[in-house]
């Protein structure tokens, strides 16, 4: 006796069994760099949460009176400048109107140097003619010559533009030094307490912690009166993860 199984037509399979953690298939570790103190835990572990959702609360009222400080710091320092500015605009109009007033007194003095070179000059001519005529000395001549270099030189020290005495480099520099020369340093002392007020502002809106994403709070390592930025080994202080879809990782041998 045999014993006997038809034949039938069927599908071979091969079946892999792993193990791996199921994870959220988006997640964000929310975190803290305020050294302030928490003051209200609005979630739990598996509570659903909003994008933009308030977590937590941090205590926000040593801020709160920084940031008064600051702006009052920054109110009074434009004020200041501004009166400064005034004052430097004045100090300017007189500078100017002090360098017209040199400038008239050296174009008198410039024409008188320009009479006295061409007076020097003629007669240094006639001298040299005498010379080669034989009816003077070559001393007179030097001594003729160098009464005109004199005022040659004379003539020359002046700045000129057409026959009209200018103001020299100097002289621009010094209207502009005639501005108060702390206007940079106030500027950028502003500047700073603006950029420390901003940054004092950017703090107080991060005492609200909220989440960037939907989502479940899948781990909570802060509690009530720690600081918020001292957690649980270091950990960040909410999980949010969507775990709406999840996926695994594994590792599958060839």
């Amino acid at each position: 006796t045999v014993t006997t199984t038809p034949v039938l037509r069927g599908e071979i399979q091969e079946s892999i069994s792993l193990k791996a953690p199921l994870e959220g298939t988006e997640s964000a570790e929310i975190v803290s760099r305020l050294h302030y103190e928490v003051l209200q835990l609005n979630v739990k572990e598996g509570d659903r949460v909003k994008k933009g959702q308030v977590l937590a609360v941090l205590d926000s009222d040593a801020l709160t009176q920084e940031i008064k400080r600051a702006e009052d710091q920054l109110a009074l320092a434009k004020v200041e400048d501004s009166e400064t500015i005034s004052r430097s605009a004045q100090n300017v109009e007189l500078a100017k109107a002090q360098l017209e007033d040199k400038l008239k007194d050296q174009q008198i003095a410039y024409e008188k140097a320009v009479m006295d070179r061409d007076e020097a000059k003629r007669k240094y001519d006639n001298i040299k003619t005498l010379v080669q005529a034989g009816a003077e000395t070559q001393e007179v001549l030097k001594e003729a010559k160098n009464t005109y270099d004199l005022a040659q030189q004379t003539v020359d020290s002046y700045t000129v533009e057409n026959g009209k005495v200018i103001a020299t480099e100097a002289d621009l520099k010094n209207i502009e030094a005639s501005q108060d020369t702390a206007t940079a340093s106030r500027a950028k002392n502003i500047a700073m307490l603006q950029t420390e007020l901003n940054n004092k502002r950017k703090d107080l809106e991060e005492c609200q912690i909220t989440s960037p994403i939907d989502g479940t709070i899948t781990r909570v390592n802060i509690k009530l009166g720690r600081f918020a930025d001292e957690t649980d080994d270091s950990k960040p202080m909410f999980l949010v993860e969507n775990i709406d879809q999840l996926e695994m990782q594994v590792l599958v041998s060839e």
